[in-house]
């Protein structure tokens, strides 16, 4: 209820030569922060719709949110009025701390008994910030016990709308409108206002939807934008990947011969001779390709499953990764790393060099992943071929990835490409 950082505990914490290291306090007094802000004014928040569901998280579990009822100004920035709040000083601060902190590196130690990492900012892709002054929100906020998902707020009445592909929720918007015979094109340009990969939709389809989801849209004019449009893609996936694509409105089936996209399926060569997309992510993913793509190279362990959150730098020229930043942190468990690519590739996301790419996880010798390729497309010698590193799914937790998975789909699913002008927003 203090917030106090029992230093007594230092002596059971320790690292793979058993030396004493105590909690990772990065040069700071207190492990624990004051508070942990989680705000939802979009200049400082990236998914508003995953703050909501952390929130609710939260709530679920026990830990108590406050929402602020005034802005406050720390160090510099704002946090505006209904920010919420995580005050640190609650019995169930450790909750709160394990899912919302950076984590530790433990690449030291030989070996691990699971999977480690929490890290819902950057599993789940929302900003947080960690405030280390006591006090600052201190009269200036109201507890709340429950919390409300906000829908879609319409632009004035246009033609046409664009949506911002900033969220879960937007690849399931465009799925019921694809399902329902409506039409959506996938920008391949970005320009004032969007990015390649957002979509644009007829104001009147998108109206009666508003309410379901939480989307980022706005006002596109009488123009038609150009670009792709998309059609219903039935996807060939199983198991995990199967699940995620359902859950995302996917239609998806394990019979391959009916599917117009594939994702890391097995014994696919006979589809994919003949032109028919398919995507790998991970490892074993990955092997799958490898005889399909001239020049192509990459390592991983063949049986660790080497976990760890990575920073990389994200293409801003494809539409299947423009509408992440330009520095995005990614999630892998398979600890592997694309070593070449033939000259006909198209590279999306290189791993970081920074000394500090590696955030948290258990990856030996993780250094030799610096600077090397994390995704890529290839079209050439009848292939249609997307390829990440890193792994997509694993156990519905790097959901911030799962956009990386359906805008491959929808990139090379079928579809018509038009060039008619685009409007600016």
């Amino acid at each position: 209820m203090d917030n106090i950082d029992d230093r007594a505990v230092d002596h059971y914490l320790v690292n793979a030569k058993n030396e004493e290291i105590g909690r990772p306090r990065q040069g700071n007094q207190n492990f624990f922060p004051e508070y942990y802000v989680l705000p939802v004014d979009k200049n400082i928040q990236k998914n508003v719709l995953e703050t909501y569901k952390m929130v609710e998280y939260f709530l679920r579990n026990g830990v108590k949110i406050e929402r602020s009822t005034k802005a406050v100004t720390v160090d510099g920035k704002t946090y505006p009025a209904g920010s919420f709040i995580v005050n640190m000083h609650q019995a169930n601060r450790g909750l709160a701390n394990l899912v919302l902190y950076d984590g530790i590196n433990v690449s030291d130690y030989e070996m691990i008994a699971g999977e480690m990492i929490q890290n819902f900012h950057d599993m789940r892709g929302f900003d947080r910030y960690v405030i280390r002054d006591a006090g600052v929100f201190k009269g200036k906020t109201s507890a709340i016990t429950s919390v409300s998902f906000p829908g879609t707020k319409m632009p004035k009445r246009s033609a046409y709308v664009l949506i911002q592909n900033t969220s879960n929720d937007a690849i399931k918007a465009v799925n019921e409108l694809l399902a329902a015979g409506k039409t959506v094109t996938m920008l391949t340009k970005s320009g004032s206002g969007y990015q390649a990969g957002d979509f644009a939709v007829a104001y009147k389809d998108l109206a009666p939807l508003a309410s379901k989801y939480y989307l980022d849209v706005s006002a596109s004019g009488h123009k038609k934008p150009s670009g792709k449009v998309l059609k219903a893609s039935t996807v060939g996936a199983l198991g995990e990947a199967a699940y995620v694509l359902k859950n995302l409105g996917f239609n998806v089936t394990s019979e391959q011969a009916g599917a117009d996209v594939l994702v890391n399926t097995f014994d696919s060569s006979k589809y994919v001779n003949k032109g028919k997309p398919y995507i790998a992510f991970g490892n074993m993913g990955m092997t799958n390709v490898q005889k399909w793509i001239p020049g192509f190279s990459f390592k991983g362990p063949e049986w660790e499953r080497y976990e760890g959150v990575f920073l990389a730098n994200v293409m801003q020229d494809h539409a299947i990764t423009a509408p992440y930043n330009k520095q995005e942190y990614f999630y892998t468990v398979t600890g592997s790393y694309i070593t070449a690519v033939p000259k006909t590739a198209k590279v999306l996301a290189v791993i970081a060099d920074e000394d500090h790419f590696f955030k948290a996880g258990w990856w030996p010798g993780h250094d030799a992943a610096k600077g090397k390729i994390m995704a890529f497309t290839y079209k050439d010698n009848n292939k249609n071929l997307t390829v990440f590193a890193n792994d997509l799914t694993n156990d519905d937790h790097p959901q911030h990835q799962y956009r990386l998975l359906a805008n491959s789909i929808f990139n090379a699913g079928p579809g018509k490409t038009e060039n008619a002008p685009s409007s600016k927003r």
